[in-house]
């Protein structure tokens, strides 16, 4: 099993290795206002990234509660220091069809319009700081596997195209009241 693991975390450094992620080791005062942080991750070894302004936590995966009469796309309610969250399966949501299993290795609690939400990811790579003048508009290739509602744009890192998602778009106001409502 630790064989398993081992090779899972050389093809994550493959997908985004150390030594090229630390665009802001130098940066300088004033550098902010062009740079954008990012929480970066993977499913199904795609990169994504949300802004950081749109991210609450990072968790290891905990249980969730399975809850009936929800989207399929919602796996369950998670309790978070007290307060109740959804947490949502993203290629679920985005129809998204994977092509090698894993198991999801962490949580990531997101800012939504009327809360918060988990989504559940491969894994977590680090936060980057990232050009905004980089960010680009989503191609139709891409907006043709994930709708364009959902999307802030995309970048490129180490010659790979990354998804940015706009998570305060994953869950409608009305998805999410009927969640609450089901608790």
């Amino acid at each position: 099993m630790k064989k398993k693991e081992k090779k899972k975390k050389n093809e994550t450094q493959d997908i985004m290795p150390e030594k090229e992620i630390s665009k802001d080791s130098d940066k300088t005062e004033g550098e902010s206002d062009d740079l954008v942080k990012m929480v970066m991750f993977s499913l199904d070894q795609e990169i994504y990234g949300i802004t950081i302004d749109q991210v609450v936590e990072i968790d290891r995966t905990m249980e969730i509660t399975v809850v009936p009469d929800v989207p399929d796309f919602i796996l369950g309610l998670i309790d978070l220091r007290g307060e109740i969250v959804p947490v949502v399966d993203p290629e679920k949501k985005f129809l998204l069809k994977r092509e090698t299993p894993i198991d999801k290795r962490h949580i990531i609690i997101c800012r939504a319009r009327n809360g918060l939400f988990g989504m559940v990811v491969d894994e977590v790579f680090r936060i980057l700081s990232f050009p905004r003048k980089e960010i680009d508009e989503a191609p139709a290739l891409i907006k043709n596997k994930i709708h364009e509602d959902y999307l802030k744009g995309v970048g490129v890192l180490n010659d790979r195209v990354f998804v940015i998602l706009d998570t305060e778009k994953i869950l409608k106001p009305e998805e999410l009241e009927k969640i609450k409502s089901t608790q």
